[in-house]
């Protein structure tokens, strides 16, 4: 069952995080040089969702769901 949840998260998790990538360095490419700037944006944005939803998550379900499959790798 977990492993179901972790999976539900990514399948809208990973297209999130490729678009939000794509979008940010489409926007900066050649005014800032060739930093990834797009990955650094969805690397902090992560790292935020992941800080808020284990703290406030009190369940492993929500933790799995959003933590691991949503925000995750």
């Amino acid at each position: 069952m977990n492993w179901l949840l972790v999976i539900a998260g990514a399948m809208v998790g990973a297209p999130l995080r490729y678009l939000t990538d794509r979008a940010v360095q489409a926007r900066v490419d050649g005014h800032h040089g060739v930093f990834p700037w797009g990955t650094l944006t969805v690397n902090i944005t992560g790292s935020l969702v992941l800080g808020i939803v284990t703290r406030a998550a009190s369940s492993a379900d929500v933790r799995l769901l959003l933590g691991t499959g949503f925000s995750g790798p």
